[in-house]
């Protein structure tokens, strides 16, 4: 009788804790807007696979600058290709997928506030590259120039980076072929319990 109270104490505790940890996730996701790493372009500070926690509700006239700045959630590619960034360097994010930079420099325009953004790997801010194509495309020529940035206004900035989790983001990284081969183990194990059952039989 005792061993069967403490297995149901044991029992609805697992359950509160399975609760709790449910709408704690939940609050984070709603509040923080988590958002997976998935480039190498701020290695060190962050690198693939891992986790941050955004901040939506920013002031702009707070945001830090310089090589130590906040690290700023920008909402898609579409400011930079407007801007005149040659397409093929975006070619491999899909046009909703965030890009997460630090803030370098901010001017203030017409009371609205910029921001010259870079990767902590990239070896220029962003926009400062033009592209020369022929209209064929049989060659192109790549110019570096670090004194024309694009500047993003302060209506592209979603969000600041609060916190970053390592690692954990390989979760959704990997998420089909943790399904995949979650299946196919389930499917196993199934197999070889219905043999089991019929050479009992």
């Amino acid at each position: 009788m005792q061993r069967n109270k403490r297995h149901a104490a044991e029992k609805r505790m697992f359950i509160l804790l399975i609760i709790i940890s449910s709408i704690s996730i939940l609050v984070i996701t709603i509040e923080f807007h988590p958002i997976v790493i998935t480039s190498g372009s701020m290695k060190p500070t962050l690198n693939v696979g891992d986790v941050v926690l955004i901040q939506r509700e920013i002031n702009y006239e707070n945001i830090r600058a310089g090589t130590d700045g906040d690290i700023l959630v920008i909402a898609n590619s579409s400011v930079f290709l407007l801007n005149g960034a040659p397409p093929f360097m975006y070619d491999t994010i899909d046009s909703n997928t965030p890009i997460i930079h630090r803030a370098i420099q901010e001017f203030v325009i017409n009371e609205t506030h910029y921001f010259v953004m870079k990767g902590d790997n990239n070896q220029y801010p962003d926009g400062c590259v033009k592209y020369h194509g022929s209209p064929n495309r049989t060659f192109c020529i790549i110019e570096y120039n670090l004194s024309s940035p694009i500047l993003v206004p302060e209506n592209y900035v979603v969000g600041r980076v609060i916190l970053a989790i390592p690692i954990i983001g390989f979760l959704k990284i990997w998420s089909w072929q943790i399904i995949f081969h979650g299946g196919m183990l389930l499917g196993l194990l199934l197999i070889i319990k219905l043999k089991k059952t019929r050479m009992k039989k």
